[in-house]
């Protein structure tokens, strides 16, 4: 009879201890049966220490509740709760604890981050990426925010857009001696560019680069080559590649001249190639006979050789940059192939004298132009050629016939 109290007595103990631990686990300030308005904020927050590193989010939530009921103005608790319950797929909820706690001034990489990712979930699609621009602001190496980011631009079919967030990244990871982390993604969007490039269209009239450690980039397609980030350098005259680059590309190119003197980046004066690539894109616009300079040691550089043919805007829209890159109109013959921009053709009181003027220089030309004229000559009273097209009277061209 005592062996089995004692045994009972074992049971117990060991039962209490148990729940004694797990009480502890679960909250330092859950204690026993103690009412919870003996406990501050602060113990409220000590207690969430306890939760997160025995990885218990339903401890952890509770806490983070009873810390918010005595301080409901707690931006930093708020946004913490709003995490647990992006963790736990409750993305409404999540984004009222984050959209109170960026009310409050609450502002962190991470807090914009999981905010665009719950907006993402919900369908807000436009809002995420925004958010998730935002957070990358903040730290731009968070993989996980990027690579949400670039799906989201793929969503939009903005393809381009979302490989210049990702290849630049890489590019970084690859000078600094890393593998590239965002390999495969970009193989799945380059394999979607490559299958179907007629259904993937760029989205409005410009594309929109961010920037990345002070540097715009911009993703450029040479010849059989990967797309590649150009930093975009509105004081670079032309655009600048380095030998292993044109040559792996396999892209067709004519030397203009075998030996230009270039200053690098350091200040240093080295030899290169002035050479005219015969195409090349800039994300889905394609460019004709774009000059660039070739050297051993250039890096990528989008100069005014290929710039001079886009329209360019920068914005800075809650602290984060932006470029925008828009094509020129280009003209449909063959001076589109040199970038030659073609004015807009005059309409109304304009063209009607644009005409006059071109007829007059063509069908009644001045008299030191003509060695003999007809006594008999009349001057037409009606112009009898087409409409001008070009730009040679006003901004028009001469009719090609007349």
């Amino acid at each position: 009879m005592f062996l089995h109290q004692y045994r009972a007595s074992i049971r117990r103990t060991l039962v209490y201890r148990w729940l004694a631990t797990l009480v502890c686990l679960m909250g330092l300030c859950w204690h026993a049966a103690a009412p919870a308005a003996e406990y501050t904020a602060e113990d409220y927050r000590k207690a969430v220490m306890a939760c997160v590193q025995a990885r218990d989010d339903v401890c952890a939530e509770k806490n983070w509740r009873q810390l918010l009921r005595l301080r409901p103005t707690d931006g930093k608790a708020l946004a913490n709760l709003g995490i647990l319950m992006n963790r736990k797929d409750k993305h409404q909820e999540a984004v009222a604890h984050f959209e109170r706690a960026i009310g409050l001034g609450e502002g962190t990489y991470d807090l914009f981050g999981f905010y665009a990712d719950s907006l993402g979930k919900l369908g807000r699609t436009e809002e995420a990426i925004d958010w998730s621009y935002k957070s990358l602001a903040a730290w731009p190496r968070t993989v996980d925010v990027r690579g949400n980011l670039a799906k989201l631009l793929v969503l939009q079919k903005r393809h381009y857009e979302a490989l210049a967030v990702l290849s630049v990244f890489d590019d970084v990871q690859r000078a600094q001696g890393y593998p590239p982390y965002f390999e495969g993604q970009r193989i799945a969007i380059e394999t979607l560019l490559d299958r179907d490039p007629a259904r993937i269209k760029p989205q409005g009239t410009a594309m929109r680069l961010s920037k990345f450690e002070s540097h715009f980039y911009a993703p450029v397609t040479l010849g059989e080559a990967r797309p590649v980030p150009f930093v975009v350098d509105t004081g670079a005259s032309k655009l600048s590649l380095s030998d292993a680059l044109l040559v792996d590309s396999k892209a067709a190119y004519k030397v203009l001249n075998p030996a230009v003197g270039i200053v690098l980046a350091d200040g240093r004066r080295v030899k290169a190639r002035l050479v005219a690539i015969e195409s090349l894109k800039v994300g889905p616009y394609a460019l004709k006979n774009v000059q660039a300079v070739v050297c051993q040691r250039c890096v990528p550089l989008l100069g005014e050789s290929a710039l001079a043919k886009f329209d360019m805007k920068s914005t800075r829209t809650h602290g984060v940059d932006f470029m925008l890159l828009s094509p020129r109109q280009l003209r449909a013959d063959a001076g589109s192939a040199l970038g030659m921009v073609t004015p807009r053709r005059p309409k109304g009181r304009a063209a009607t004298t644009c005409a006059r003027r071109w007829w007059l220089a063509r069908c009644w030309p001045p008299a030191h132009t003509v060695r003999r004229r007809p006594a008999t000559a009349t001057r037409p009273q009606a112009p009898n050629c087409p409409a001008p097209a070009g730009p040679w009277c006003c901004p028009c061209a001469p009719p090609s016939s007349g």
